[in-house]
């Protein structure tokens, strides 16, 4: 996925959607910077998270989707959104295929 150029933002709370809780827990999982997050893209970014332990609705996938696209996360479209999690699950496949 190609994603806007994020040399203008310097910290998570200047992205679109990202509120102080979805900060905090992309934090925690290592993401510190929108650079950072958009190098990972949001399902790699989303797993990472999760894989901290974190509680993370897919809202939080959206939500930096939303952020890495510069729109709201209620406005990706049902197929952007399906597509995700096609992505997702085909990851977790791949994960458990090597465990």
């Amino acid at each position: 996925m190609n994603f806007k150029n994020f040399k203008n933002f310097k910290n998570l709370k200047d992205l679109k959607n990202l509120g102080p809780t979805s900060q905090q827990m992309l934090i925690q999982a290592g993401i510190n910077t929108p650079q950072e997050l958009a190098a990972l893209g949001p399902v790699a970014a989303y797993l990472k998270v999760k894989a901290c332990g974190v509680t993370a609705s897919l809202n939080l996938l959206y939500a930096m989707y939303g952020a890495l696209n510069d729109c709201h996360w209620t406005a990706i479209p049902a197929d952007e959104k399906q597509q995700l999690l096609m992505t997702i699950d085909a990851a977790l496949d791949i994960k458990k295929m090597f465990e």
